[in-house]
């Protein structure tokens, strides 16, 4: 399709590196108001860039571990989401240090493929306060009223809900129609990787 932006571009980030999207013509899903989309290009052209710089080149075992040890020591792409969360929920995606936040996210997820390393974080780029959903028990918090809040708090009232009723003599499972015949022979991995998960 003809525009500014390929198709590609705006479904999936323009790299089609295996990302899912979705698409649907249902009127009570579509948005009444829709932001900008984000503006990638200076990224997309450095990270060709850097490419072009390096595609000649060879590497040995010794510069891919090096490489490794420094994307390690620069990988604070979950700071970045949570921050940009925090302030999001707050002021709202076009805040200026939301842009700001969204610009590194976008670097820091490329940096394993593209070498570029995601500019340093600086305290004015974090929020003073944490939305309630996101359970910061050491930082400051407000209570939000954006669609995570509101679901975290229907989600919340359920289990008050379950467990003031709930029977001592019994453990009921709230989904018994998740059950399927023979999940007994499952429980010993599934807890396994439940102890896995719940490490992470």
């Amino acid at each position: 399709m003809d525009g500014p932006r390929s198709m590609t571009a705006e479904l999936a980030g323009g790299d089609l590196d295996g990302d899912t999207f979705w698409i649907s013509w249902d009127p009570r899903l579509i948005f009444t108001d829709n932001f900008k989309a984000f503006c990638y290009s200076d990224q997309a052209r450095q990270a060709n860039e850097s490419a072009a710089d390096t595609s000649k080149q060879s590497y040995t075992i010794a510069d891919i571990c090096h490489f490794f040890v420094e994307y390690m020591k620069a990988d604070n792409l979950g700071i970045i989401a949570n921050w940009h969360l925090a302030l999001a929920d707050r002021y709202g995606v076009e805040n200026k240090n939301c842009m700001k936040l969204a610009e590194m996210h976008s670097i820091a997820v490329d940096f394993v493929k593209t070498g570029n390393r995601p500019p340093t974080l600086t305290k004015d780029l974090q929020s003073k306060t944490y939305p309630h959903f996101m359970e910061k028990k050491d930082k400051p918090d407000h209570s939000s009223t954006s669609i995570l809040g509101q679901l975290y708090d229907e989600v919340k009232k359920f289990k008050i809900d379950y467990n003031q009723n709930k029977d001592p003599n019994k453990k009921p499972f709230p989904y018994r129609t998740l059950i399927i015949d023979g999940y007994l022979s499952y429980i010993a991995d599934a807890r396994i990787l439940k102890e896995e998960y719940d490490r992470e």
